[in-house]
């Protein structure tokens, strides 16, 4: 049996799609004569993204110390892009938390998504990484592909899950054996499908091959793979992968983490996690 990869984002693109709140950020933020207002108003529009950004702005993700209880006070504190890519984080997480997907517990999915996300955001602010919001969101997305081949190819992911468990051979490595492709692929293609920056998507296409990836994505795509192995490692939420990935030990020299560091991002994500999940899953 044959299996398309481009077949899967069409039919998925059916499903999900971007909401209008987004494009309407990125035009704003684009245009040099745009200011906070101007982008307060737009998320404003939507009061269901307006209270998870001042939800997020209030969370333990960011501590500023005094409650936030405006969006153009949150626009100031977090910045423009920022926002820009959690509203991005809030819509997929919303659309595809509504549908049915055969063989995913979508709770556990999210739980080990949102831990991944942190934890690359933890990484990248021990690292002083600039927008350390784009690396959340990658990570955040790192198994979109996942949902997205469970939904398409039920019958073949499961037996693909089933394989993995009696053998240990990778997901990733099963899914293009079967397939011809992997979670990665499918889920950088849709965001890509999107218009979604390189910034996300090609961090995401070689989570689990970072050595791979263009000079500048290397870096991104390495705090992606190690965040996952911490967070698969430590047991927060479940993607599927039963086993610990091996470390690409390339990854580990690029994120220039000491062995110390890593009690300390640990415990911060299992700090950050519970409230995180109340932020983006809440109705």
């Amino acid at each position: 049996m044959s299996y398309s990869l481009e077949e899967i984002i069409a039919r998925t693109s059916q499903l999900a799609s971007l909401p209008s709140i987004y494009h309407e950020l990125q035009s704003a933020i684009d245009d040099p004569d745009s200011s906070i207002d101007d982008i307060a108003v737009i998320i404003n529009q939507d009061p269901n993204t307006a209270a998870r950004v001042l939800r997020l702005a209030n969370s333990s993700l960011y501590n500023f110390g005094s409650e936030i209880t405006s969006i153009n006070r949150a626009v100031m504190q977090v910045g423009t892009r920022q926002l820009r890519d959690l509203v991005l984080a809030t819509a997929v997480i919303t659309q595809f938390s509504r549908m049915k997907i055969q063989g995913v517990d979508l709770k556990n999915f999210w739980a080990h998504s949102i831990a991944c996300g942190i934890t690359a955001r933890n990484i990248a602010i021990w690292r002083r990484e600039k927008n350390i919001e784009q690396f959340y969101v990658a990570a955040l997305f790192h198994d979109l592909g996942l949902l997205m081949l469970f939904l398409q190819e039920p019958e073949a992911m499961q037996q693909i899950l089933e394989n993995h468990y009696q053998t240990g051979i990778a997901v990733h490595i099963l899914e293009h054996q079967t397939l011809g492709f992997d979670h990665s692929m499918a889920g950088s293609g849709l965001l890509a499908h999107w218009n979604i920056p390189l910034s996300l998507t090609e961090p995401i296409l070689f989570h689990h091959d970072p050595e791979a990836a263009p000079g500048d994505y290397q870096l991104a795509a390495a705090i992606l793979h190690i965040a996952d192995l911490i967070v698969i490692a430590t047991k927060m939420g479940i993607s599927g992968q039963r086993m610990v990935p091996r470390l690409n030990e390339k990854s580990w020299d690029l994120c220039e983490l000491p062995e110390s560091s890593l009690p300390e991002i640990i415990t911060q994500t299992q700090n950050q996690h519970v409230d995180a999940i109340q932020v983006f899953l809440a109705a």
